[in-house]
């Protein structure tokens, strides 16, 4: 079951908990509460908060170093209080930061394509300071725009020579779901009368992005594909 799907299922029931997604020795959480995304997690170095500042340009080496030292000292403390001590980051860069973190772990994941899920029932990260709430369709049209075949979205989708109407309720969705401006104007050309090959052709698009964006919104139920 894609990752897309997953949460999907998850936000129409809208029940808190933690989604864990394993690849090989790599484990990821989503945190859920009322449909939306509020945190997220990972044992991997590379998703850290130290190594994503670091890797974004926000911290160097040698800031890393000295806050990772301040925090053995401390390990009460967390390394993003260390670095508003030490007067690297504001606490309103710090909040950024955080969300930008969270946002990166639940991007990733998308584009996994084995693995295994589970999904916990239970209560949700609200001890965090900072949380994302991130609503869930929102975060289904970010991952598909990612996702790594965009082959394997037009074979989900049926095949090329569906017609894509689109629901009348997506028009009224496209700040909730985050639509881009160029996105906005692939929506005219779902009216029915156009199969998936020609949305393609005709897409302001880039092809392969389009194809992925259908896809996400095809899951969240907001574009039909018609056989006919």
């Amino acid at each position: 079951m894609p990752v897309p799907v997953v949460l999907k299922k998850i936000y129409d029931y809208r029940v808190p908990g933690v989604l864990t997604f394993q690849h090989e020795t790599a484990i990821k959480k989503i945190y859920v509460k009322d449909g939306r995304i509020i945190f997220a997690s990972s044992n991997q170095k590379g998703d850290r908060l130290g190594e994503f500042l670091l890797r974004r340009g926000d911290i160097d080496e040698a800031v890393l170093q000295e806050a990772s030292r301040r925090l053995r000292m401390n390990p009460d403390k967390r390394l993003g209080r260390i670095l508003i001590e030490m007067g690297v980051l504001t606490p309103h860069q710090l909040f950024q930061a955080v969300q930008d973190q969270v946002l990166a772990i639940v991007s990733s994941v998308f584009a996994w394509e084995a693995g295994v899920v589970h999904f916990v029932v239970g209560p949700s990260r609200d001890e965090e300071l900072i949380q994302l709430h991130l609503p869930i369709p929102r975060a289904i049209v970010m991952g598909a725009r990612g996702l790594p075949n965009p082959r394997r979205c037009i074979e989900a989708l049926g095949g090329p020579d569906g017609f894509v109407e689109m629901v009348p309720q997506l028009r009224l969705e496209v700040h909730v779901l985050g639509l881009w401006p160029d996105e906005r104007r692939l929506l005219p050309l779902l009216d029915g009368t156009r199969t998936l090959k020609t949305v393609l052709d005709q897409s302001p698009i880039e092809p392969d992005m389009a194809a992925r964006l259908l896809y996400g919104l095809y899951v969240l139920e907001r574009i039909r594909i018609i056989k006919k």
